[in-house]
């Protein structure tokens, strides 16, 4: 088990199938999903509707990147 947070700033718990996909992004700095089996295909889409991951700019290929946080100033 591992705690990140997501884009909204909430911390959320991965399971050890969905901390390897966010590992993978983590080293790769995004995930190509034509690498990834149905199965990581699947628990990358749940893990972007809970927004930990988010989809990169359109391009050639579509993939994964782990969602920047977002801060409040408090002023």
């Amino acid at each position: 088990m591992r705690a990140v947070r997501t884009a909204s700033g909430y911390t959320t718990f991965l399971s050890s199938q969905e901390n390897r996909i966010f590992r993978k992004c983590e080293m790769e700095g995004r995930c190509q999903v034509n690498t990834l089996t149905e199965r990581e295909k699947y628990i990358a889409s749940e893990m972007y509707k809970k927004g930990i991951l988010v989809k990169a700019p359109k391009s050639k290929n579509q993939a994964y990147e782990i969602a920047q946080q977002v801060t409040q100033l408090k002023g």
